[in-house]
């Protein structure tokens, strides 16, 4: 189970990381352009923002991936030494050192630090670096066990164990005890070589010479902490304050800067300190350059010429070398480094418009890519909606449409969530069969996939990227029970099953992870509403929730307040986007220590062999040898599988060729394998596909496990008859969960859930 113990880890540090600029503030404030439906986020002309001019040079930014010991490298800091050396440490103790400005890096041996973060922290310490070369790494542990104590929220005093080592001196191992109100999340190291930790209530200076801590200023609740020179930048709900580390003091309201932060309120950004009063900001638009307490910035490099653009979030240090350069490392091992050129591309430039419903890390992703290997070219990646703001999926549809339809649309389009029959049917996307064709004998696509795609006449007008399958997994006889979607609702509903609450636990897990595999039964062939259907499904779900209630209702910390827990939906940053990966099938399994008598029953989609396929696997082999197994899942609309990043081509685009050449590259292999979030989906590229399976035997090769080929074979199998895509109706499913939780959480009836879905789908469309 260290898997999951590095998962947990790996997320909290994210948490706390990234918890910046927290605010409401509508984040397209910046864009510079009054269309909510083309929120431009990536092209130079788009940046717009009071105070802030464009200076921008030509920087020639090359992506560097230092010799790391370990295959997977959480990077946790970067330091700048006094001797103008580099050092990038990661959360398993592992270092590499730059001589050369960033150009060239080399792996530093300390078994003692490497030791210590696998014993304390599991791998995943947070290790930072002074610049006399003095290192820190710190574990934070609690007095009580956290899993026992979430309710109350009790943990007692917290514990930082801390590893200690200055230059050429012997290591020191020590605790220091935070009372239990003064939890604190990171450890940071600033330019005068002092250690700090802050938390939920204020800024802690360390030493560890003495293991003792000094709290010396209080903050408040969301405030992140940059560490810039001799100062310390705090943010929080778009105010911003730099913290004199040698006076203790706030020092005077830096008001450009101020500014500069509160503009991108829920956005992420990173100061640095760079020559003399020059301090650098670091955010999506780019690289600017401001001197303290002085009025204006310069931007200075362009964020859609870089992968800054889609590796904001993924800084763990950033600095100004002594020539200048600046150097950025992210979080999973990678250094981007930045040098200034007179060389460049000083033609003109032709811009492509790509838009997506929703903000997508990999289009982003691939938009910057895409420009930095195509200087002569301008991907200006655009979203209708943003987390935060108040436009309505309708909203933003509509403003696209009409776009559209007075040809000033996007030259590609990523269909997901959007209207894709009625562009068909209006003609609105071009015919992509030349791409597949191209693509076909290169690369190649999963023909099991296309041939859904591809009309009678050989025309396709859509191209999935990513998919995902729908599978079941638990006691392998119940799973060999089930065989359509009445089976699989009586075994759900079994007292035994319930109890565990892997259908999904709350009435909106079991409608977000029922629902793709079976709305393909309730369209009738004239896109009308079966209602027969509807009212099995709502009658099914019914059944499979009060299954689970009456098991709720029995633990002994049951009380009326849970009910509010329980008929939760996801909040807005959650449910954001749609990811996938909020269904996926061992999401249901990670509980932590792993109880095989809970494996029972779950529904979930699977998208990755090295990750997903390997650790449902792992968790069966805990079990009763031959007890547990996995299958395909067949809902109401049968065995399904889930798309993600379809794209086609606006017909009224005047770029059609290099559109399909930006397409071409997003379904490449090349771009499947960026460093990038995690996403749990195959790729419909077949060279990608098959990669996934070699992946898989070195992943088990390098940790010493094995997997039954049988299994293998059991989702190659699935993969290559996966059914049919599921159907996509954001209308429609939104009103089914909408009714589906009133019926749960007010005991209403499955025929109410029919009408009231019949009733707004009759709205909509007379609308």
């Amino acid at each position: 189970m260290k898997r999951l113990q590095k998962a947990t880890a790996l997320f909290m540090g994210v948490v706390l990381l990234l918890t910046a600029c927290a605010g409401n503030a509508d984040t397209g404030a910046a864009s510079g352009t009054d269309s909510m439906a083309g929120r431009e986020t990536a092209a130079a002309s788009a940046f717009v923002q009071e105070g802030v001019t464009d200076n921008l040079g030509h920087y020639e930014e090359t992506s560097i991936t230092p010799p790391w010991q370990a295959e997977q490298v959480q990077v946790q800091s970067l330091c700048k030494r006094s001797d103008n050396t580099l050092a990038v440490l990661a959360a398993d103790g592992g270092i590499c050192v730059s001589s050369d400005e960033g150009r060239t890096w080399e792996a530093q041996e300390n078994e003692a630090l490497i030791s210590f973060c696998a014993q304390k922290a599991g791998g995943y310490a947070q290790v930072v670096m002074n610049p006399d070369g003095a290192v820190l790494a710190a574990a934070m542990t609690y007095e009580r066990d956290v899993t026992e104590n979430l309710d109350s929220g009790e943990f007692g005093e917290q514990y930082l164990d801390y590893y200690y080592q200055e230059p050429d001196g012997e290591p020191v191992e020590g605790r220091i005890t935070f009372p239990q109100d003064r939890y604190v999340f990171e450890v940071i190291a600033t330019q005068d070589g002092r250690f700090w930790a802050y938390g939920n209530t204020g800024l802690s200076e360390l030493y560890p010479d003495s293991a003792e801590a000094e709290q010396k200023h209080p903050l408040e609740a969301g405030s992140s902490l940059y560490p810039a020179g001799e100062n310390i930048l705090i943010v929080n709900a778009g105010r911003v304050e730099l913290y004199d580390c040698e006076t203790g003091t706030l020092g005077e309201e830096d008001k450009a800067l101020k500014e500069f932060v509160k503009g991108r309120e829920g956005e992420r950004v990173y100061l640095i300190k760079g020559e003399g009063k020059a301090h650098y900001l670091f955010s999506k638009d780019g690289i600017c350059r401001h001197l303290l307490h002085q009025e204006g910035m310069e931007r200075v490099t362009d964020g859609a010429q870089s992968f800054l653009t889609a590796s904001i979030d993924r800084i763990r240090g950033a600095v100004v070398t002594a020539g200048k350069h600046m150097v950025v490392a992210l979080e999973n091992g990678e250094i981007l480094r930045f040098d200034y050129s007179e060389d460049g591309f000083h033609g003109e430039k032709t811009t492509i418009t790509v838009y997506s419903l929703r903000e997508n890390r990999d289009v982003r992703m691939m938009a910057a890519a895409y420009q930095k290997a195509h200087p002569g070219i301008v991907v200006k990646y655009t979203t209708g909606q943003q987390a935060g703001d108040a436009v309505t999926r309708e909203d933003a549809i509509r403003i696209l449409n009409t776009e559209i339809l007075a040809g000033k649309g996007p030259d590609i389009l990523i269909l997901d969530d959007l209207p894709t029959d009625s562009y068909l049917e209006k003609g609105i996307l071009s015919d992509l069969s030349d791409v597949v064709e191209e693509m076909q004998a290169g690369e190649g696509l999963l023909p099991q996939i296309m041939e859904h795609y591809t009309n009678e006449d050989g025309n396709v007008y859509q191209i999935p990227a990513h998919f995902v399958v729908y599978l079941m997994a638990g006691e392998k006889n119940r799973i060999e029970r089930i065989t359509d979607w009445e089976s699989y609702a009586d075994t759900a509903a079994e007292p035994e099953v319930a109890a565990q609450r892997q259908i999904g636990g709350t009435p909106y897990d079991i409608l977000d992870r029922l629902i793709p595999s079976c709305m393909g039964a309730w369209i009738g062939e004239n896109e009308e509403l079966e209602e027969e259907k509807l009212l099995e499904f709502f009658a099914q779900v019914e059944r499979i929730w009060q299954a689970n209630f009456t098991e709720w209702q029995k633990w002994d910390t049951w009380s009326d307040e849970n009910i509010e827990w329980v008929y939760m939906e996801p909040g807005e940053f959650e449910e954001y986007g749609g990811w996938v990966g909020e269904r996926n099938l061992i999401k249901l399994f990670s509980s932590y220590p792993f109880d095989p008598d809970n494996m029972l029953l779950g529904v979930g989609t699977l998208g990755t062999l090295d990750y997903e396929l390997s650790y449902l696997c792992e968790q069966m082999a805990e079990c009763e040898p031959g007890s547990r197994s996995f299958a395909a899942f067949t809902g109401q609309a049968g065995r399904v599988f889930e798309t993600r990043l379809k794209a086609g081509i606006n017909s009224q685009s005047q770029q059609q060729e290099t559109a399909k050449d930006i397409l071409k590259y997003m379904l490449s292999e090349e771009v499947f394998y960026m460093p990038r979030e995690a996403t749990y989906e195959f790729s419909v590229n077949q060279a990608a596909y098959e990669k996934g399976y070699v992946r898989l035997e070195e992943y088990l090769e390098r940790v010493g496990e094995e997997i039954d080929e049988a299994y293998v074979n059991i989702i190659r199998e699935i993969i290559e008859h996966p059914g049919v895509p599921a159907a996509e109706n954001s209308y429609l499913r939104e009103a089914v969960i909408d009714a589906g939780m009133k019926m749960m959480r007010e005991d209403g009836t499955p025929e109410e859930a029919v009408k009231e879905v019949m009733d707004r789908m009759e709205l909509y469309l007379s609308e």
